[in-house]
C-alpha cells in the first residue's frame, strides 16, 4: 500500500484518507452501485466490532469518520485530534480489510441506500449531472449513477458484496494519505523499503456528445451544457481551470454578470471544470424559469461568442488568477483538505506539486493560450453535450446554443 504524509502544521488536528482504486465505472452491469453499497456496508460490522461498536469507538476517539464513492475511486476518511489518529487508522483499516458483510446487515442497509437514491432523485442538480454524463459519454458501465439503479441495488446481496470486496479491496489498489502531526506514528509503523505500486489502467470513456432531456412539469428547467476538456494533471489543465473561472467561476465572471446581474434571469450560474486522469469536462450549469430558457441560451451563446471574438481584458485575467491562487491556499487551510489533495495525487503514484509550483503554473498562463483553449473547446462545438430536467418542450438545447454561438 502506498503511503504519504503531509507534515504541514495544524492546530492539533490530523486527518487520513484510505483511498481504494475502484469506483462505479469498474462495476459489471449486474452490480451497478456495488462500490457505493460496499462503502456503506463496512460500517455495519468488521473484525470483532459490531456496527454500533464501530460508531462508539469513533465517538470515543472524538473522530469524524465517513466515506464517499466516485466514478473513479472510493475514500474512507477520518479526522481527529493528533494523538487519536493512529487508533482512527486502525479502526478504518479494520473496517476496510475485515468487513462482515452479513446478509442481515446488507438487507438493512439496502433501505438506507434506497432512501439516499430517493433524496438524490428529488435534487434536480444531481439528476441533471447524471443525465449530462449520459449525454457526453457512451456506455452505461461508465455513465450509470454512482448510487446504482433500483433493480441492481435490490439485487445486491451479502455474497455479491463479499465477492466484489475480494476482487478489488487489495493493498495494491489502496493508498493512504495522511495530514497533520498525528500521521507520524502511522508512517513510522507502515513505511518500509517497498517499491511504488503500479497504476491500474482503465479504458477511457468514448465521447458521444448528445442531448438528454428529462421532461417534467415544474417551474424551472435545470440545465447543464458542456464539452470535453483536458484531463487532470496535463499542462493544458491549468489553462482550462483559468478559462472556466473567467467564464463562470466567480461573481465577476462573464456569465454571472450577464445572466444574473444584467438580465436577472437566474439566481446563480456556474462554470465547472471536472477532471480525472482519463476524462474531463467543462460545464455550464444553471436553473432558469421555463419561459426564459431560450433567452438564457441566447445570452450564454452571445457571451461565449464575444469571448471568441474579443477575448478577455488584462484586468479580468488578473482577477481570475488571484481567485485561483486564493483557492489553492484556502484548500490547504484544513488537514482534511490537505489529505484529499494528497490522496488524489497518490492514486496516480505521484506527490502533489508545491503551492509555489502550482501558483507559477497559473501565473504562466497567457491570454493567447486562453484564446486557443476557448477556440478548441467552443468555436466549433461538435462535442457539445446538453442535459436538462424540467419543462423544456420542443426546444433543442444543442441546436439553440449552436445557432446563436455560430
Amino acid at each position: 500500500m502506498e503511503v504519504a504524509w503531509d507534515q504541514a502544521p495544524a492546530p492539533g488536528t490530523s486527518a487520513l484518507g484510505l483511498f481504494v482504486d475502484v469506483g462505479s465505472r469498474d462495476e459489471g452491469d449486474r452490480v451497478f452501485g456495488a462500490s457505493h453499497f460496499l462503502e456503506h456496508a463496512v460500517f455495519k460490522g468488521a473484525g470483532n466490532l459490531s456496527g454500533r461498536e464501530i460508531a462508539e469507538v469513533g465517538d470515543r476517539l472524538g473522530a469524524e469518520i465517513n466515506a464517499f464513492t466516485t466514478r473513479d475511486y472510493t475514500c474512507f476518511y477520518g479526522k481527529s485530534m493528533d494523538p487519536m489518529l493512529k487508533p482512527v487508522y486502525e479502526l478504518i483499516q479494520t473496517m476496510v480489510s475485515k468487513p462482515w458483510l452479513a446478509d442481515d446487515d446488507v438487507e438493512r442497509e439496502r433501505q438506507v441506500i434506497i432512501e439516499e437514491m430517493r433524496q438524490s432523485y428529488d435534487d434536480t442538480s444531481d439528476r441533471v449531472a447524471e443525465a449530462f454524463m449520459r449525454a457526453m459519454y457512451q456506455g452505461e458501465s461508465f455513465t450509470h449513477d454512482v448510487l446504482g439503479t433500483s433493480s441492481t441495488v435490490e439485487g445486491l446481496s451479502g455474497s455479491s458484496l463479499r465477492e466484489f470486496h475480494q476482487q478489488f479491496y487489495r493493498p495494491a489498489r489502496m493508498v493512504l494519505a495522511l495530514a497533520g502531526a498525528g500521521g507520524r506514528a502511522i508512517m513510522e509503523e507502515l513505511v518500509g523499503d517497498g517499491q511504488p505500486g503500479a497504476l491500474w489502467l482503465r479504458t477511457p470513456p468514448i465521447i458521444q456528445a448528445r442531448e438528454v432531456i428529462i421532461e417534467e412539469d415544474r417551474e424551472q428547467v435545470q440545465i447543464m451544457l458542456g464539452v470535453p476538456a483536458p484531463v487532470w494533471g496535463s499542462e493544458e489543465s491549468y489553462v482550462c481551470d483559468l478559462l472556466t473561472t473567467l467564464i463562470g467561476g466567480q461573481t465577476s465572471s462573464r456569465l454571472w454578470q450577464r445572466l444574473r446581474e444584467e438580465e436577472g434571469l437566474v439566481y446563480s450560474v456556474d462554470a465547472d471544470y471536472q477532471a480525472e486522469p482519463d476524462w474531463a469536462v467543462m460545464t455550464i450549469g444553471l436553473a432558469v424559469h421555463h419561459s426564459h430558457l431560450e433567452q438564457a441560451l441566447h445570452v450564454i451563446a452571445s457571451e461565449m461568442r464575444d469571448i471568441l471574438l474579443h477575448g478577455f481584458s488584462m484586468d479580468e485575467l488578473e482577477r481570475a488568477k488571484v481567485q485561483l491562487r486564493a483557492g489553492l491556499w484556502f484548500g490547504l487551510e484544513t488537514v482534511d483538505h490537505r489529505m484529499l489533495h494528497l490522496g488524489r495525487y497518490l492514486l496516480q503514484r505521484q506527490l502533489p506539486p508545491s503551492i509555489a509550483e502550482l501558483e507559477a503554473k497559473i501565473e504562466a498562463v497567457q491570454a493567447d493560450q486562453l484564446m486557443e483553449m476557448m477556440s478548441q473547446l467552443w468555436a466549433d462545438p461538435k462535442h457539445l453535450a446538453a442535459a436538462a430536467v424540467g419543462p423544456v418542450g420542443s426546444l433543442v438545447l444543442q441546436d439553440g446554443l449552436k445557432e446563436h454561438l455560430l
